[in-house]
């Protein structure tokens, strides 16, 4: 008996159906789960389906210096960069920049909150994590239950020649910024 190859067909069934609709649901649409943005410059959803395995690739949101963005029922805004005129220590021919944030939590669960989660880089695509080394109150860290807010600064350490280029927000639970401000 002569055999024939075989094409790889795509099947999707209602589990995979709803695997989609689930991966899909934070990223776009008009529900609970959309990402907006209040200054955005640009966002971007683009999916890839295959036979072996779906992939969402979410593209941050684009924000200025000072304007809120949204996601999932969380509105963060941060404030352009300022250097710290007294911080509490750096190293000789560093200075301290930090941003001012503010984050309400208007989602139906509580939300934990990290300064951590922001990452400064300059002009010269250089990162730099929260030292917390501000003079300001620090934005630390904590959970915020539906309805409440939480501000406070982020600081840098950075060369004195270094210029601020953005600001990035990834939480904990993501794989990639979900939110940027300043210059890409």
């Amino acid at each position: 008996m002569k055999r024939t190859a075989r094409l790889p067909i795509l099947v999707i069934t209602a589990a995979s159906t709803v695997a989609i609709v689930v991966l899909l649901s934070g990223c776009s649409g008009t529900t609970g789960g959309e990402t907006t943005t209040s200054g955005a410059t640009s966002t971007s959803l683009s999916t890839t389906t295959s036979t072996e395995a779906v992939t969402t690739t979410v593209t941050a949101a684009k924000l200025a210096w000072g304007a809120t963005g949204t996601w999932q029922g969380v509105a963060i805004t941060v404030g352009s960069p300022q250097v710290d005129p007294l911080p509490e220590s750096v190293d000789t021919g560093d200075k301290v920049v930090y941003c001012e944030v503010k984050v309400i939590n208007n989602s139906k669960d509580p939300l934990d909150y990290n300064g951590l989660d922001f990452t400064l880089y300059d002009t010269a695509h250089s990162e730099y994590d929260n030292t917390g080394l501000t003079s300001m109150p620090d934005f630390g860290e904590g959970t915020l239950n539906p309805g409440e807010s939480v501000e406070g600064a982020v600081a840098f350490e950075l060369p004195q020649g270094a210029t601020p280029g953005g600001l990035e927000w990834q939480p904990e639970t993501a794989d990639t910024p979900l939110l940027i401000w300043g210059q890409p």
